[in-house]
């Protein structure tokens, strides 16, 4: 897990971007609808530091998030 430090702001590590991912699925979304909107929400809140596709894909959740449920679906 890459965690803050001096070369890794806290708005980039990937447990924050996770969590911030983690705010774009209140619906069901594409990944490219996923991506777009992290990238608004970064800038509408101030955090400027760039996030790669890469850097998005290793933070993302594994499985599919129902809306509305922090935990993993039953069976998954």
């Amino acid at each position: 897990m890459i965690t803050p430090t001096k070369g890794i702001a806290p708005d980039r590590c990937l447990p924050a971007v996770g969590a911030q991912i983690l705010l774009q699925l209140d619906e069901l979304r594409s990944v490219s609808q996923a991506w777009a909107r992290l990238r608004k929400w970064r800038t509408d809140h101030g955090h400027h530091a760039s996030v790669s596709f890469a850097w998005f894909v290793l933070a993302g959740p594994r499985r599919p998030v129902q809306p509305g449920r922090s935990d993993p679906a039953p069976g998954s």
